[in-house]
């Protein structure tokens, strides 16, 4: 899955990427890894401390648009390595001087149109605030952790029973 956003303006580009990183550390479903087992697929909670984020410049091509449309296509098309890599990949991609597209594509084992938004809406938000220091409209989806351990306490319990 994956999602364009026009930021039709110059972009603090050190700003909007602390945003970016801030909230992937703050968001658990993107922390998620996978394996197999005799037993079936596991999932583990692995923060990555590290992903990178091109930022590409299209300002000389022809068609900046296009071109970045192009590199959007091919991006989105490339499957994830559940076992390895994070499952999610953002992009920084300058059209123009005051033109850009921050570009998200997640795994759906991490991600659905409604965590899109609620991310993209935190990126936002954190980007905002570091421009007028105000505090966080939007607030963080619960610990993932503790849903886990919640559903290992439900499972080993008699009213799972």
């Amino acid at each position: 899955m994956g999602e364009c956003i026009e930021l039709p303006r110059a972009v603090d580009v050190v700003r909007i990427e602390h945003a970016l990183r801030e909230a992937v550390r703050g968001v658990d479903a993107l922390h998620l890894r996978f394996s197999v087992s005799p037993d079936g697929p596991v999932q583990h909670v692995v923060p990555p401390d590290d992903w990178p984020l091109p930022r590409l410049d299209f300002r000389d091509e022809p068609d900046p648009h296009r071109a970045a449309r192009a590199w959007i296509d091919h991006d989105v098309d490339r499957p994830f390595d559940v076992h390895g890599e994070p499952l999610f990949r953002f992009a920084l991609l300058q059209l123009a001087d005051d033109r850009w597209v921050l570009y998200a594509t997640y795994h759906h084992l991490v991600n659905d149109g409604c965590g899109m938004w609620r991310t993209a809406k935190f990126v936002a938000d954190l980007y905002t605030r570091g421009t007028i220091g105000a505090p966080p409209a939007e607030r963080l989806p619960g610990s993932y952790r503790a849903l886990i351990e919640a559903e290992q306490a439900y499972r080993g319990s008699e009213e799972h029973a």
